[in-house]
């Protein structure tokens, strides 16, 4: 006589919205090493932590064109999409909300397979809060916030990031902005300096969406508020 048993979990499975517990700190797809099947929706849902960022750091191999790692977080309109990984490489993706959780969502198309992913779970207490003049932000940014949550940013600041863009896809920039006074302004310019083409002058934003006019397109982002108060 022999006993099977077929876990719901287990090495090569494919979970549908797998909710994680907080002690966990990495997950992988497969769990063992080999590769992940075709035609596969497999989502985990990361929980987040009162008052910190959760943070993912992803080391991955799909099919670039059809085999997906797609991060989400929840927005008033359902959930966002922060980022969509594919090919090989590596990337950090973190919450831009204390306390927010993240949905990983893995979709494989029906042919050619690779090894999949691992993700480690970090769980962080602050993001970035100085003032740049103008580097180009990693490809694994996903997120800028200025200042610290709850912290009101100083007077007469200049700040500028430059977002890169990549072949073949449109950058978009979703702003969420609280400024003191219409003299507060956020800038977004489609190019990677303060003199490319502006797409677009902000003094209050709410998920408010702004995307490069060209594929590949840098996008600039300058914050110009004269007055203290939070961004």
């Amino acid at each position: 006589m022999s006993i099977t048993r077929t876990p719901t979990s287990g090495p090569m499975s494919c979970p549908s919205n797998l909710e994680l517990t907080t002690s966990i700190t990495a997950f992988s797809h497969p769990l063992v090493p080999g590769v992940y099947s075709n035609n596969e929706n497999c989502s985990w849902i990361v929980p987040g932590v009162s008052t910190v960022f959760t943070s993912l750091t992803f080391t991955f191999s799909t099919e670039q064109c059809c085999d997906y790692i797609r991060i989400y977080q929840p927005a008033p309109t359902g959930w966002q999409l922060l980022r969509a990984l594919s090919g090989v490489g590596s990337a950090q993706v973190i919450a831009s909300e204390a306390a927010a959780p993240l949905a990983v969502v893995f979709t494989s198309d029906g042919s050619i397979v690779s090894t999949g992913f691992n993700a480690s779970i970090a769980r962080i207490t602050d993001l970035p809060t100085t003032c740049p003049s103008g580097q180009i932000l990693p490809l694994s940014q996903t997120q800028i916030r200025y200042p610290t949550e709850n912290v009101g940013y100083p007077s007469n600041q200049r700040c500028v990031w430059v977002v890169p863009g990549v072949s073949g896809l449109y950058t978009l920039v979703t702003l969420t902005a609280v400024l003191y006074s219409p003299a507060d302004v956020v800038y977004v310019y489609n190019g990677g300096s303060t003199s490319a083409p502006l797409l677009g002058a902000y003094s209050s934003a709410s998920h408010l969406n702004v995307t490069s006019t060209y594929t590949g397109g840098f996008l600039t982002i300058m914050s110009s508020p004269p007055t203290p108060h939070q961004l």
